[in-house]
């Protein structure tokens, strides 16, 4: 289920909408999502999951998808989606695929969100200067591809700190029914 309410949107600040493309979406149901990346265009914003509470890093991600899927009648939909909607769509379906933002994050910018909301803040994206890095906070060590994980801060269960709707997708494997 998908949604983003008009309501949530209406305390941001009118740039940041803007910067970020973010418009109310309907509420929505996507089964078996399948995505197509449809531009060359990748914009980098901050993301946050909750499967990682309390972190964040730039991510970047197509500007615009094509989503084919499944609705909640079973009928075949597709939806092409631009700007934060797009960025959302990326973030969950990666999760289908077992997918965190750190396996796709720019390593440098990541950084805990009072960090990022004392030195990034109203900023625009760009990578960080050394002084921020060697800010209290942001001494993380990933093992591989950022699979292995461990923090000086603790990590929280479970997906962006910056995404209040409503958000579930559902895979399902039609072959063991």
């Amino acid at each position: 289920m998908l949604e983003d309410r008009e309501e949530s949107l209406k305390d941001l600040p009118p740039q940041e909408l803007a910067d970020k493309h973010r418009r109310p979406a309907p509420f929505h149901v996507i089964i078996n999502p399948q995505i197509t990346l449809t531009g060359n265009d990748e914009v980098p914003f901050y993301e946050g999951c909750l499967s990682l509470n309390g972190f964040s890093a730039v991510v970047p991600r197509a500007r615009t998808v094509r989503v084919d899927y499944s609705d909640e009648q079973g009928e075949p939909r597709s939806a092409e989606a631009s700007g934060w909607y797009a960025r959302i769509l990326q973030h969950e379906i990666d999760h289908l695929h077992g997918t965190l933002y750190l396996d796709r994050m720019q390593t440098r910018a990541f950084t805990s969100i009072d960090n990022r909301n004392r030195f990034w803040k109203g900023k625009p994206i760009g990578e960080p200067s050394p002084a921020q890095l060697e800010s209290p906070g942001t001494s993380i060590v990933f093992g591989g591809a950022g699979r292995n994980r461990t923090a000086d801060e603790g990590f929280a269960d479970p997906c962006l700190a910056t995404w209040p709707p409503r958000l579930l997708l559902f895979s399902l494997d039609r072959r063991s029914a």
